[in-house]
């Protein structure tokens, strides 16, 4: 008798606390909220007033000091030239200083022989910055003509002052994100309710305009600085009532 007690009482425990587990997994799906993400996407498009213009120097020598001492020649001569344009110092930048070997062509008669040196090449590059682009197209020209300038790495357009297009472009996204949220809601039959959390991501993305091949250094040089667009990303959750 005390053995189907013990087994009664036992089987009693265990069925209360599987009913309590049911209760509670039951219960804590009824306090979990409801709610909806959508993502929202707003842009801006406006005219640049700045471009950012990156030529190069390649200068050639038969010792690696004579083709550095040609190229510093000649890309001083193209600082000089931006200087004469009245570009600020701060808006001019050179990077990307490399001498290199350069080796003779293999002999296909003969595979396995060493390749030689026969000259070295300097590389120099420099980028400018031009805030009044009713400048850019003498910028060009000159950097070719009165400069030396013998590769054109490319051309991009931006804003000086994207903040106020960028906020506008937010703004724009999360009114997205709302009309997004609004159908999928008005679609489904329920309502939405408050927003439990906002967060952006990316945003900001100048066009680049172009790059410049060579065969476009002659002068004078046409630009047309055209839009570009300013983009914000957001995503918003709300709770569904």
């Amino acid at each position: 008798m005390k053995r189907f007690k013990n087994a009664l009482g036992l089987a009693l425990l265990l069925g209360g606390l599987a009913a309590c587990q049911e209760r509670g997994t039951h219960d804590d799906t009824q306090d979990m909220p409801r709610t909806i993400t959508v993502s929202g996407e707003g842009y801006v498009d406006a005219r640049p007033d700045m471009a950012a213009v990156s030529v190069g120097v390649v200068t050639q020598g038969t010792t690696a000091a004579a083709a550095l001492y040609e190229n510093s020649k000649r890309m001083g001569a193209l600082l000089d030239v931006v200087k004469s344009l009245g570009i600020d110092a701060k808006d001019v930048q050179t990077s990307n200083l490399s001498v290199s070997p350069r080796y003779s062509v293999p002999d296909p008669a003969q595979p396995s022989s060493d390749r030689l040196i026969v000259g070295y090449d300097a590389s120099n590059d420099v980028t400018v910055r031009v805030r009044d682009l009713s400048k850019l197209g003498d910028v060009l020209d000159k950097f070719v003509t009165s400069a030396g300038a013998n590769n054109m790495r490319g051309l991009s357009f931006d804003f000086a002052a994207p903040d106020p297009l960028l906020d506008q472009a937010r703004k724009n996204a999360v009114a997205d994100a709302k009309r997004k949220a609004d159908l999928y809601v008005a679609a489904a039959g329920i309502k939405l309710g408050p927003i439990q959390s906002i967060g952006e991501s990316g945003g900001y993305y100048p066009k680049q305009s172009y790059a410049m091949a060579e065969r476009a250094m002659a002068a004078p040089v046409p630009v047309a600085a055209g839009e570009s667009r300013v983009t914000a990303n957001v995503s918003i959750t709300y709770m569904i009532e």
